[in-house]
């Protein structure tokens, strides 16, 4: 009798297990229209939202099976002609133990207790934008491509939240204006997940996706109910005027040849400048600038470079960051960052149908490229008259695939002409030079039902001043399941490739290779172990020409997540190098790096991690240590700290290298509202 028992108990929880993933495979949800928003202050007091039609059912994420969270979360949404509004009540059983320590825009707020929102507006499967807010209201907002593949995090979008924490629960409200974001109909549905990080039992849970990865848009919900949205036609002008005076600026003397500049030892500027953005509906945008003003973007940090390649600097000016996600492939064609100043630009983006289309006219001064650069990723290089057009269209095939094709054309109008004396340059001069550089490129992403992507790219190359032609591709493919991710890539970059107006890692030139790698990932939640993983790699690239080694390596790295918040990770490289500097002369190395991380949350508001990588370093024996903090001892106010050392010991000809680097970074965030915060900063180090 008990066997029966057990038999049929079983049989009745299989069933439910299955009529409750055919439920969740299609969920939906209602917006409801309001004809008053409601005040974004963290409370759902407001009775419009009695309005809203409420849904809940999150489960667990990661396990594969739809199994209800522990801790359940309600979700409504309400919508009028200006925004999307959210309810999200999070409940909560140790409300006291809820963490929210992330203050500042953009920080890592999965790390807190947090909700995130991710929006499918484009309707096409595999893009979309994500928002997130933790239980003390700081946001984080990021656009996402080919599902995940690509994330920027550097896009910010003019929204409002605001949270607070209550007996049994954290309630967060959110506004996301029409306007902040690029959508197709509204009326045909869009797509929509919620995906919620619960820290004091260590839950993740999401609304609909729970058997597939959090980024895989296809398989979100349904955001319906707007069908009568009537958002109006909007025009943004933002005019700017800055002073400016600079003391002791060589930099600036020696670009134009003034010597005053560095003699006197001040430079005065008075500048201004205008913003616009055209919305003629919800999939379009048409943005021009004139001497835009970037005064309050935030500096980019000085790091150590442990590579020999080019540091890669995102890019964090308002002009360019809308759209730019369409230009991230392994080959990229189009880095912004190149252009130093502009003068004046304008771009169109935006989708038709399944198209997706952008394209930009800068003119201004560009960088040029470096025609080498060192093991330090250091090298000479000046902004010059430049300008730039660049053009991307993507086209959604199948149900989750994508073909694209790029265009990017420099035209400079000017070089230097650079005087040698006997020990190297001795003057700079502009001198008018009229050339162009144009890329063509083609590409494809491809995604099927049984956890597979594809991706391949093909890249032309047209240079007037060489004088030369030549093509580059890539290859990748990789398997993803819960537990392993296997995959490959192949690319070929010929001699003479070289895009001006792109980012390829120095190391990437004149190689033709591949690489292969593996992960495997458990998820043991016991007492003292909740995860662990271990992943291995080899790749080899040869010179185009068939003979030199260009570089090969293999390695190996693990890591665990402990329980009370403690981290271990490891990783072992070893690599063979050489590369021909001069005509006649051919050097070679072998690296070899081994590194550790230890990281350790102390408790709820505090963290810190210690990390060590040593080895061979381009001929020098290398040293690094890491030591990085961070402490909110109240709500509202953290602190955080960075201490990196390097010892490099040997000697060469060439690079100099040898001796003791010291960086070393501090700041400060408090947060007084949710729309004022303190920010300060301050770096020094040793570095060149």
């Amino acid at each position: 009798m008990t066997a029966e028992v057990t038999v049929r108990a079983k049989t009745a929880l299989l069933l439910l297990l299955l009529i409750a993933a055919s439920t969740l495979a299609e969920r939906e949800l209602e917006a409801v229209r309001t004809s008053a928003p409601p005040q974004i202050d963290g409370r759902l007091t407001d009775i419009v939202w009695e309005a809203a039609k409420p849904s809940s059912s999150f489960i667990y994420r990661g396990i594969g099976l739809p199994w209800p969270a522990g801790e359940q979360t309600v979700v409504r949404v309400l919508y009028d002609d200006e925004a999307l509004y959210f309810a999200l009540a999070c409940y909560e059983t140790r409300p006291e133990a809820i963490v929210s320590d992330m203050l500042r825009h953009d920080d890592p707020l999965w790390l807190d207790d947090s909700i995130s929102i991710l929006l499918d507006t484009f309707d096409d499967g595999r893009s979309g934008y994500w928002f997130i807010v933790n239980a003390q209201g700081s946001r984080y907002d990021a656009v996402f491509s080919q599902d995940g593949t690509y994330i920027d995090e550097e896009w910010d979008g003019n929204w409002r939240a605001a949270a607070r924490v209550e007996e049994d629960r954290w309630v967060a409200e959110i506004a996301i204006p029409w306007r902040a974001i690029h959508y197709v109909d509204p009326a045909d549905g869009l797509g929509i997940e919620f995906w919620r990080n619960e820290i004091p039992n260590d839950e993740s849970s999401v609304w609909a996706n729970y058997a597939g990865t959090l980024f895989q848009a296809a398989g979100f919900g349904r955001l319906g109910g707007i069908d009568d949205l009537d958002t109006p036609v909007t025009l943004n002008i933002t005019p700017y005027l800055t002073a400016e005076r600079r003391w002791n600026d060589v930099e600036e003397g020696i670009l134009y040849n003034d010597p005053t500049l560095y003699e006197e030892g001040v430079w005065d500027d008075f500048n201004g400048g205008v913003d616009l953005d055209f919305r003629p509906f919800g999939a379009m945008s048409l943005a021009a600038t004139w001497n835009p003003d970037f005064a309050h973007i935030e500096s980019d940090l000085n790091e150590i470079n442990l590579s020999r390649d080019e540091l890669y600097l995102n890019e964090k000016r308002p002009f360019f960051r809308e759209g730019k996600s369409l230009f991230e492939l392994p080959l990229q064609l189009f880095y912004s960052r190149r252009i130093a100043e502009i003068d004046y630009a304008g771009k169109l983006y935006g989708k038709l149908g399944g198209l997706r289309y952008y394209v930009t006219d800068v003119e201004g001064r560009v960088f040029e490229k470096a025609e080498y650069t060192t093991y330090r990723g250091d090298y000479w290089k000046e902004a010059l008259r430049a300008n730039v057009a660049a053009l991307r269209l993507t086209h959604d095939i199948f149900d989750t695939s994508t073909v694209g094709l790029t265009v990017v054309n420099k035209y400079q109008r000017e070089r230097f002409e650079v005087e040698y004396g006997p020990f190297g340059p001795t003057e700079f001069n502009l001198v008018e030079d009229t050339f162009n550089d144009t890329i063509l490129g083609a590409d494809f992403s491809m995604a099927t039902d049984y956890d597979l992507l594809a991706v391949g790219q093909f890249a032309y190359q047209i240079n007037e001043k060489n004088e030369v032609e030549d093509f580059a591709w890539y290859l990748d493919g990789e398997w993803e399941d819960p537990n392993w991710t296997l995959g490959f890539s192949a690319q070929q970059v010929r001699p003479d490739f070289d895009a001006e107006m792109g980012y390829l890692p120095y190391s990437d030139l004149d190689t033709l290779g591949g690489e292969v790698y593996g992960e495997y990932l458990w998820s043991i939640w016991n007492d003292w172990l909740e995860t662990t993983y271990l992943g291995g790699y080899y790749y080899h690239y040869q010179e185009n020409d068939g003979g030199p080694l260009a570089y090969q390596g293999w390695g190996g790295y693990g890591g665990a997540d402990l329980a009370a918040g403690l981290s271990l990770s490891g990783s072992y490289w070893q690599a063979y190098e050489t590369e021909e500097y001069f005509e006649d002369e051919r050097w070679s190395f072998e690296n070899l790096f081994y590194s550790g991380t230890l990281g350790y949350g102390l408790d709820r508001w505090s963290n810190a991690s210690f990390s060590y990588i040593g080895g061979r370093y381009y001929g020098y024996d290398l040293h690094y240590w890491e030591l990085a903090a961070a402490l909110a001892p109240f709500s509202g106010l953290t602190l955080e700290g960075t201490v990196e050392y390097e010892r490099l010991i040997g000697e060469d000809e060439y690079y100099s290298m040898a001796g003791d680097h010291w960086f070393v970074s501090a700041g400060l965030s408090a947060k007084f509202t949710d729309t004022l915060w303190l920010r300060l900063f301050g770096q020094r180090n040793t570095l060149r």
